[in-house]
Order: C-alpha cells, then structure tokens, then sequence
C-alpha cells in the first residue's frame, strides 16, 4: 500500500463548492434501494446501517410523510414536513 493520507475540510475557505449539496446530487442517481444506499455510505466513509434498519426506517418514512400531509403540514413546494419540538440549549 502507498500509506497515502489526505485531508479535506468540508466547511471553510478550504471547503469543496458544498459537500453537501454533492453527496444529495449523489445519492438521488444512486437509487433508492439498500444496496445503493451501502454503495454511498462506502464511498463516504461512512458507517452504513443493516438492511433490517434501513427498510425500518423507510417504513417510518412513509408513515410520517403521511401523517404529515393528513395533518396539512405541507410546504409552499407542497412537500409533507414533520414539526420538531426541542426543548433546551
């Protein structure tokens, strides 16, 4: 192996034009599929989910985007969206 290490900073001047915005463009060709989806998280480098949790929270996915939109909490985009409480610093 060449022992090679890089660094990259992912916010800051030293930032690629938005890494997150480039892994979203990356994920949506990737497919919606668990495969696809362990695919990205190895390109990253980062630890992916089983695929029990994966189709788990798709489940959950679906059910809030339901209850979302049954409840009217629908965006200007008419994108169904979950409200968050957080209570504390």
């Amino acid at each position: 192996m060449c022992e090679l290490l890089r660094y990259f900073a992912t916010e800051g001047e030293n930032a690629p034009p938005n890494i997150n915005k480039i892994a979203a463009k990356g994920a949506v060709p990737a497919g919606p599929e668990y495969s696809h989806f362990s695919e990205l998280c190895f390109a990253f480098n980062i630890p992916s989910t089983s695929d029990k949790m994966y189709i788990l929270a798709e489940k959950a996915g679906k059910e809030e985007y339901n209850l979302a939109k049954e409840a009217g909490d629908v965006s200007e985009d008419l994108i169904p969206y979950v409200s968050v409480i957080v209570d504390g610093p």
